[in-house]
C-alpha cells in the first residue's frame, strides 16, 4: 500500500467550470441499467471483464474495466452492482432511463487495482469526461481517486495537462468533471485510456469507491466524414450531414414513433410516421450530433440514427 500526504478535497465541494460556448457532442455513455441486474443488490463478481459503452456516437467498441496493475498479479478485480445515481444521467442515450437505476463500486483491496477506460477519440477533439462517484465511506476503502491518460493503449500513462490530478469522493454521489482540454495528444487518438489509480487508506476487505453515468464528450473536428446515408437495418436518414431537411426512409410497413434528440439528451422533436418516406425540417436546428429513434408500433423492434446539422 502506498503512503502519501495530500490536502483533502472533497468532491461535494470541488467543481471544475469549463469555459466552452459550443455544445460538446456526446461520444460514449455508460449508465449500466442493462448491463447489470435490475434489484442493485451485488453480489456478483465480474473480474476482469470489460463492460462495454451503453451508448457510442461511433462504430468503435469503447470499454471500462477494473483489473491488477501488475498483470502477473493474482489480484482480480472484484466488481458488483448497487444502487446508482441520477446525476449526469443522459436521457434517450443507451436505453436510458428507466425504472432499474444501477451504479457499480469496485471491491477493497483496490491499492494494487487500476480502474481502465478505453475510449478512442477518432474525429473528436476537446475532450471532457464527467462521471457521477461517491465513497462507500470515510472509515473504509481506498479514498483517493488518482487520475492519468495513456496515448500509447496503456504502454505508458501521464499526468501532463489534467488540471486536477486526484479528487477524494465523497460519501453521497457527485459528479467529477475531467477537462482534458490543454491535451492536443487525445484529439483524434484511437489509442486513448484514461486510468484511475486507488490510494489513501487502507487495503482490507471493506469499503469501495462506486461509479454511475460514464460520459465522454467532445468536438466533432470534421463533419463531413460522417457517411453520407446513416443506415440501421430497415431504415436510412439523409442527406449527412443535413442544413434544411433530413429524409428518414422506412422498408417497414405499418405505424412507428419518431423522437429526436440532441447531444444532451433534449428532446426536440416527436411525430408519428406510416408512409415510407418522410421528410423532416431541420432548418431550425442548432448545429451538431442529433439521434432519432424509432419505435415500431406494432412490434417490438426499435432503432436508432444519427446526423449532423451543419
Amino acid at each position: 500500500m502506498k503512503v502519501r500526504s495530500f490536502v483533502i478535497i472533497i468532491l461535494g465541494l470541488f467543481s471544475v467550470i469549463i469555459n466552452n460556448n459550443a455544445q460538446p457532442n456526446l461520444i460514449y455513455y455508460w449508465h449500466f441499467n442493462n448491463t447489470l441486474p435490475a434489484d442493485g443488490s451485488g453480489g456478483l463478481f465480474y473480474g476482469p471483464n470489460p463492460f462495454y459503452a451503453d451508448y457510442a456516437a461511433n462504430a468503435a467498441k469503447a470499454f471500462v474495466v477494473y483489473r491488477s496493475i501488475n498483470a502477473n498479479s493474482s489480484d482480480t478485480g472484484y466488481v458488483d452492482n448497487v444502487t446508482g445515481s441520477t446525476k449526469n444521467v443522459q436521457t434517450g442515450f443507451g436505453g436510458c432511463c428507466g425504472t432499474i437505476n444501477n451504479g457499480i463500486r469496485l471491491r477493497n483491496p483496490s491499492d494494487n487495482m487500476q480502474f481502465l477506460w478505453y475510449v478512442p477519440t477518432g474525429n473528436y477533439k476537446n475532450i471532457v469526461i464527467k462521471f457521477a462517484t461517491k465513497s462507500s465511506s470515510f472509515k473504509s476503502g481506498m479514498h483517493e481517486q488518482d487520475y492519468s491518460y495513456s496515448i500509447d493503449s496503456g504502454k505508458t500513462f501521464i499526468t501532463t495537462g489534467i488540471a486536477s490530478g486526484f479528487i477524494i469522493p465523497d460519501t453521497v454521489w457527485n459528479v467529477a468533471t475531467i477537462d482534458l482540454h490543454s491535451i492536443s495528444t487525445i484529439n483524434d487518438n484511437n489509442k486513448f485510456v484514461f486510468r484511475i489509480l486507488f490510494s489513501g487508506n487502507n487495503t482490507g476487505a471493506k469499503g469501495n469507491n462506486r461509479f454511475d453515468n460514464i460520459t465522454l464528450e467532445g468536438d466533432i473536428i470534421n463533419p463531413n466524414s460522417v457517411t453520407s446515408i446513416e443506415k440501421s437495418a430497415d431504415y436510412s436518414v439523409y442527406p449527412n450531414p443535413a442544413s434544411d431537411f433530413i429524409n428518414l426512409k422506412s422498408g417497414v410497413v405499418g405505424s412507428k414513433t419518431v423522437s429526436i434528440f440532441n447531444s444532451i439528451g433534449v428532446l426536440v422533436s416527436n411525430f408519428s410516421m406510416n408512409d415510407k418516406l418522410f421528410l423532416i425540417n431541420v432548418a431550425k436546428y442548432n448545429p451538431g450530433l442529433y439521434l432519432v429513434f424509432i419505435n415500431e408500433i406494432n412490434g417490438e423492434k426499435s432503432y436508432t440514427l444519427k446526423f449532423i446539422k451543419n
